[in-house]
């Protein structure tokens, strides 16, 4: 089933807050950040992914994507660009059979922030860009254990990297609807989701939230307070640039 339509919710400013908050710069060829230590909170059977990015380049590559450590081909739920139509593709892909969702076009290179955002059950998976949500039935699978989470690259292997910005990446234990993700949209002005807003009453059941406050060095705090720390690659990718 496809459904569009749902309108996006008037935003709230008392809430925006992105003082002192920074975006991650990669280069396309060697930076990305490990999101390893979320995965033991994963679950394959339902949950969510939302965040911001920025492209600078028209290459295929890889925004987020978490798979099995092994047949990471036919296990995986993934976030990415697709250089030959200018689209986003999510997909949500359990024991070789897919659900995907191919976006609206997106313009490269213009500086301007996108925001993504992707929920799945073993039902459905929804997805929405910018604040327009679409469905899509779910193929019949049995969910897989995650082994490996990324940004900015392949999971699965060492290519596909991304050059652009990413900020404000969000995982969740529970499937948001596209209200909820409209609602975390807020009309393109990121607020700080530990704090409900709205349509959004999910920041309890938030698994990993990093906001990239520290403006410096190789390991993100999680302010989900799970403990789950994301690791940079490389050491000098923050940039004041954020949505």
């Amino acid at each position: 089933m496809l459904g569009t339509g749902l309108s996006i919710a008037t935003p709230i400013p008392a809430l925006v807050d992105n003082a002192d908050i920074y975006s991650l710069d990669f280069n396309g060829s060697s930076h990305f950040l490990n999101l390893a230590n979320v995965v033991s909170d994963i679950d394959t059977d339902k949950g969510s992914v939302t965040l911001w990015f920025k492209a600078d380049a028209d290459t295929t590559s890889q925004i987020w994507k978490c798979n099995q450590s092994t047949s990471a081909a036919n296990n995986q739920l993934q976030i990415y660009y697709n250089a030959s139509n200018n689209k986003i593709v999510f997909q949500q892909k359990y024991a070789g059979t897919s659900a995907a969702f191919t976006s609206a076009e997106i313009t490269v290179g213009d500086d301007s922030w996108n925001f993504v955002a992707m929920s799945w059950t073993t039902d459905a998976m929804v997805s929405n860009l910018n604040g327009t949500t679409h469905a899509s039935q779910a193929q019949e699978g049995d969910p897989f254990n995650p082994g490996k989470c990324t940004a900015a690259k392949n999971a699965a292997a060492d290519n596909l990297y991304f050059d652009g910005h990413i900020n404000e990446i969000a995982m969740f234990d529970v499937a948001l609807t596209g209200a909820q993700m409209i609602a975390i949209y807020n009309s393109g002005l990121p607020f700080d989701l530990t704090v409900n807003n709205g349509d959004y009453t999910q920041s309890r059941d938030l698994i990993g939230y990093w906001r990239f406050e520290a403006g410096t060095g190789t390991t993100v705090a999680d302010r989900s307070n799970n403990g789950n720390t994301a690791t940079i690659s490389h050491s000098g990718l923050y940039t004041t640039d954020t949505p």
